[in-house]
């Protein structure tokens, strides 16, 4: 996958876990891109965590929890899943 598939696979993965009530629901229809932080998506620890879940079930790519900071955008998580893909 492509750095853009690849941010388009995560946004599709938050607003799944939004629609299914396991991070807060308004990031369901809120505009998330690239430059988007996890911060300013309002992902705690427990929602970095939840999410890190859903990419290695929905994607197939670990990574593991200490490679993801608050302060990451969509473009660098996917620079990370790039990395890390088989």
């Amino acid at each position: 996958m492509t750095n853009s598939q690849l941010i388009d696979a995560v946004v599709a993965v938050i607003r799944d876990l939004a629609n299914d009530g396991i991070l807060p629901r308004d990031l369901a229809t809120t505009p998330i891109g690239a430059a988007s932080s996890l911060e300013s998506l309002s992902l705690d620890s427990m929602g970095r965590m939840d999410l890190l879940a859903a990419i290695d079930e929905r994607l197939g790519i670990y990574i593991p929890e200490d490679r993801l900071s608050p302060t990451m955008n969509l473009g660098q998580v996917a620079a990370l899943l790039s990395k890390r893909q088989s």
